[in-house]
């Protein structure tokens, strides 16, 4: 149980960083590529992916877009 909770939380640490850099650089290709390689590569890595675009939006929401400045 352990081992598959460190596993799914190494998943989605890998997805994540997969979706800032494709926030970062959306038009590049090779990126592209390389995620789409590694979603292809298992059922687990897409629901990881899935998770963190679903967190990234669920934040978007959250978050102000502006931060005020400070005194």
């Amino acid at each position: 149980m352990i081992e598959h909770d460190d596993q799914a939380a190494s998943l989605l640490e890998e997805a994540t960083d997969w979706l800032i850099a494709r926030q970062a650089a959306p038009d590049d290709a090779v990126l592209a590529g390389d995620l789409d390689t590694w979603l292809a590569r298992s059922a687990a890595h897409r629901a990881a992916f899935a998770r963190a675009e679903r967190a990234w939006v669920l934040l978007g929401k959250a978050c102000p877009r502006t931060i005020p400045a400070g005194d």
